[in-house]
């Protein structure tokens, strides 16, 4: 169905519309979540990464050649205009996946990383345990790859290294990941 409305959305010249509404006159925030480097066709699609590396570099592809690239402080310091790319959780595939592709373009990223998974590695993202349970996996179908990909997430090692690359900054997002709209005050 995506590529479905991709195909729709550039052959029906969608795309140059938008670019004829003068959008690059303006700053927009694109948030991911995380990349594989393939998709499993025996697992559910909830416990997958809703992007692969083809899709993500093509993505990417299309927006460097009609945008530019801001970093997090150019959102609100300045008035140069373009696309800040946000990644949310922590998924080491950010690593594996996502940096090599944003450094080929030299494109800045933000990375919002829950911090539970550095200290306990198979303690992290508690909607990902539940969606297991409620999906019945069985991990033993997938590569040692794809469960790297789709559960695992960054390593202190891992996130020290992007931290010291000026195209990446490191944001929090919170320790566990709790849902807050069920949190007390």
């Amino acid at each position: 169905m995506k590529i479905f409305f991709s195909k729709l959305f550039y052959y029906s010249g969608i795309f140059n519309i938008l670019k004829k509404v003068n959008l690059s006159n303006n700053k927009f925030i694109l948030m991911f979540h995380g990349v594989s480097k393939s998709k499993s066709n025996s697992l559910n699609q909830h416990l997958q990464p809703h992007l692969d590396i083809k899709q993500f570099e093509n993505i990417i592809k299309m927006l460097n050649e009609n945008y530019c690239f801001l970093k997090p402080d150019e959102i609100f310091n300045n008035k140069k205009k373009g696309i800040l790319l946000t990644f949310d959780d922590g998924f080491q595939n950010n690593y594996n996946n996502v940096i090599p592709i944003l450094n080929s373009y030299d494109i800045p990223g933000l990375f919002f990383i829950s911090t539970q998974h550095v200290i306990e590695p198979d303690n992290w993202l508690s909607f990902i345990k539940q969606n297991m349970k409620k999906y019945t996996v069985n991990q033993d179908i997938l590569s040692a790859d794809l469960k790297v990909d789709y559960f695992d997430g960054l390593t202190k090692d891992q996130i020290i290294k992007m931290a010291n690359n000026p195209l990446h900054t490191i944001g929090s997002h919170t320790v566990t990941h709790p849902d807050l709209t069920k949190l007390s005050v």
